[in-house]
């Protein structure tokens, strides 16, 4: 079956983008008018297969975005769709859409999408750019329905808006094998109000049970995150400053990314990954967080590690050094991308009870594997020479190195020298 799709152009227009379809229709000031403008092509709806709403017009002050996706939604009737994506670029945020209009979107989506759903809605913004609102506690919740089709599901809320997973203990996901959840706010511990249930359990292989990949990014009022899954192969976090314990067991997992971060600055925070087949691993951390914190079994398989390294001429802090962590501990590695950093405390002046590590010192074990590295500098975080020194000193522990490639970024110019 043909491929259909609307999309609201910048230059307030709105077209078929297939050649066949015919006219393009003036829109210029309402999303009313936008309505009628395509009133000529509703008979699209019916047998679309591939919808895509992007607003990416400003609207004018007061005028709702949101009844223009009623509109076409409600033209579909009951047929089913296979893929529906909601878009509404920042430029049409000047107002809320309201919890209520979000939640009916996400009923139709369940009920009638059965390959993909993407709703991305921005923070609402004031025409004079004031700061975004504060988390809506007192107004109703954005809630998923109990039940979905689709294989794949990416979510971009609102972070005033709260989210609440399916309360009833039968829902199920039974083809979704993609999830994405970015800025959802749970402000009553794993949940949101009303009893819905833990993102931990959702996501659990009696819920989700094909479920492969899971990404979360900026979500609020997540304090701990315990993850089951047979199937899951692939996690990503980051940015989830509300978590003390993140705690996975996917004996299938091949791809961990724990981006910037993933935690606040407290000390008590836990990570423990447990997977067998772990092949691809990418931990961006910083220098102040102790590696205790981090617990991940079973990197003998891993071949592929994307760190970041915090280097004072030769000498790094063995007590926070992550990324060195990592390389001693994945003895199997051949591949690897550097962020490296420059250590701006001298080995003098760390905390009290830091090791300082000394990468020329004789008797240092190599790291042995590893065959290409991908390195990227800043060039004026290094001061004093430090850093032709911090390289040759990390190249000195990689004796088998084959390929090797350095990128200087200029901050001042976001560019590479």
């Amino acid at each position: 079956m043909a491929t259909r799709s609307f999309a609201q152009h910048p230059a307030g227009r709105f077209a078929s983008p297939h050649p066949g379809l015919g006219v393009r229709r003036e829109v210029r000031r309402s999303h009313g008018r936008a309505v009628q403008a395509m009133a000529a092509r509703v008979d699209l709806c019916d047998y679309a297969q591939q919808l895509a709403l992007l607003l990416d017009t400003q609207v004018r002050p007061g005028a709702d975005p949101g009844q223009f996706v009623d509109w076409v939604l409600a033209q579909r009737g009951d047929a089913d769709i296979g893929s529906l994506n909601i878009s509404m670029s920042s430029r049409s945020s000047l107002v809320y859409t309201s919890q209520e209009k979000v939640n009916g979107w996400l009923r139709y989506a369940m009920q009638r999408v059965v390959k993909s759903f993407r709703l991305d809605l921005p923070n609402p913004r004031h025409i004079m750019f004031r700061p975004w609102p504060p988390l809506r506690v007192d107004g109703p919740a954005v809630v998923l329905p109990d039940r979905g089709r689709m294989t794949s599901i990416e979510m971009f809320l609102p972070s005033c808006y709260s989210f609440q997973l399916p309360v009833a203990a039968s829902a199920k996901y039974e083809a979704l094998t993609d999830l994405t959840l970015c800025s959802a706010s749970f402000f009553d511990g794993e949940s949101s109000a009303g009893g819905g249930r833990t993102l931990g359990d959702f996501v659990s292989s009696s819920c989700c049970p094909r479920l492969r990949k899971l990404e979360i990014s900026s979500i609020k009022g997540l304090a701990q995150l315990a993850i089951r899954s047979e199937t899951l192969e692939r996690f990503e976090l980051e940015s989830a400053n509300d978590l003390r314990v993140l705690d996975v067991t996917a004996p299938n997992l091949r791809v961990l990314e724990l981006h910037d971060d993933c935690f606040d600055d407290e000390s008590n925070n836990k990570i423990r990954i447990v997977s067998f087949r772990l092949q691809e691993t990418r931990i961006r951390h910083e220098s102040r967080r102790r590696r205790s914190d981090l617990v991940i079994h079973n990197l003998t398989s891993v071949c592929r590690l994307d760190l970041e390294l915090n280097m004072h001429g030769q000498y790094y802090v063995r007590s926070t050094g992550i990324g060195f962590w990592l390389l001693e501990k994945c003895p199997s590695v051949e591949h690897v991308r550097v962020w490296l950093d420059h250590l701006r405390s001298p080995p003098s002046s760390v905390i009290e009870g830091d090791t300082i590590a000394d990468f020329t010192l004789e008797g240092v074990a190599p790291f042995a594997s590893v065959r290409s590295m991908d390195m990227t500098v800043r060039a004026h975080q290094f001061q004093d020479y430090q850093l032709v020194t911090s390289i040759f000193a990390l190249l000195l522990r990689c004796p088998r190195l084959r390929s090797l490639r350095i990128n200087i970024k200029d901050d001042t110019t976001n560019k590479f020298l």
